[in-house]
């Protein structure tokens, strides 16, 4: 959990919207967890994060940071992993998503009560980076599916119409 306060910012800019919610001012949309697998229920966590707990306390989220910037997206996926203790990368890729360029990046990192395995996608819209976390133990490999369904839910809206 302190992964996902960790990445908390000033105030909440995700609004609920039908069966999703909608970024106030980004113009992207996302469905609910919750709406893909009622186990799912939303956690309540400071700043512009919507996070999300599941099954075994599997927790994912979705960050957004908005502001000018000049970053290689593989540069800003790799600014999640500041300040974890021990770590070791599984995986490091490119995504696509919503038809923008997108990074994945799976890590194992050495925790209290053992390995938890973390999974992001990193994506920059705009102005703003948005940053997909999911967090778990046992239960990791069973929440992929709802994650993967999750971040590629992701939508653009122009001027209030959605674009595929």
């Amino acid at each position: 959990m302190s992964l996902l306060l960790a990445l908390g910012c000033a105030s909440p800019v995700f609004v609920k919207e039908g069966s999703g919610f909608r970024h106030q001012s980004a113009g992207f949309r996302v469905v609910s967890p919750a709406k893909l697998d009622p186990r799912w229920s939303r956690s309540s966590v400071r700043g512009d994060v919507l996070s999300f707990e599941g099954p075994g306390g599997v927790l994912m989220s979705l960050q957004s940071s908005c502001r000018q910037r000049r970053a290689d997206l593989r540069l800003l996926a790799n600014h999640l992993q500041i300040g974890l203790p021990e770590r070791a990368s599984r995986d490091s890729r490119p995504v696509q998503v919503g038809g923008l360029e997108g990074w994945s990046r799976t890590l194992d990192v050495r925790g209290p009560n053992g390995v938890v395995r973390v999974r992001t996608i990193t994506v920059v819209h705009g102005d703003c980076v948005l940053d997909w976390v999911l967090t778990g133990g046992r239960q990791f490999e069973d929440a992929q599916p709802i994650f993967e369904d999750w971040w590629q839910s992701f939508e653009v809206e122009v001027e209030g119409a959605k674009q595929p």
